[in-house]
């Protein structure tokens, strides 16, 4: 009985490890510089290795550069379009920063 109860207690030890790591997942972020004329875009996807960040780097470069040309785009309105780039290609939530 004493046996069980030790791998019980060692089994719930290593879930709550695993639980842990799965809860402080860094999920990605996204650096976009933008100075007026070019636009740059640093992803990080996290743990999600799959994805192809050189494109996805690009839709975000052509998306800026598509809002910076819209007289009513707002930083806010930026980053929502980039944002919801992002959770197409399923990072989620995510770090958007636009240093200004």
């Amino acid at each position: 009985m004493a046996k069980k109860c030790i791998l019980a207690f060692i089994l719930i030890i290593i879930l709550a490890i695993f639980l842990g790591i799965f809860l402080t997942e860094d999920n990605g972020s996204v650096d976009v510089y933008i100075d007026g004329e070019n636009v740059t875009a640093s992803t990080n996807p996290g743990l999600n290795t799959e994805i192809n960040t050189k494109e996805l780097n690009d839709e975000i470069c052509n998306y800026s550069l598509e809002s910076m040309n819209m007289p009513n785009t707002n930083i806010d309105t930026l980053k929502s379009g980039i944002h919801d780039i992002c959770f197409m290609v399923l990072i989620h939530p995510i770090l958007i920063s636009i240093p200004l």
